[in-house]
């Protein structure tokens, strides 16, 4: 009796699964939400990696020595200007 009703639950859900894809707006739905879980998850696994690196950074002489070498170099110096009104 125990294996009919795992049966019947697995029949159950291949049935949610099959109503799920013959309607098309469900089936959207299930795909967008599912996208968007998925690149919020993306979003924070970077930014925890990301902030792990740069506290490890912070703590040890190299990342002091990468800020010295980015404020040294020459790109840190120019200026951008954006031409006003009445230059082309």
């Amino acid at each position: 009796m125990d294996q009919n009703q795992e049966l019947v639950e697995q029949i159950k859900k291949l049935n949610k699964k099959l109503d799920t894809f013959s309607h098309p707006w469900k089936n959207i739905w299930y795909n967008f939400s599912s996208g968007v879980f998925r690149s919020l998850g993306y979003l924070f696994g970077t930014v925890i990696v990301a902030s792990i690196i740069v506290y490890i950074l912070s703590q040890t002489q190299i990342g002091k020595s990468i800020g010295n070498w980015i404020q040294s170099n020459q790109f840190t110096n120019y200026q951008i200007s954006a031409p006003g009104l009445d230059q082309p």
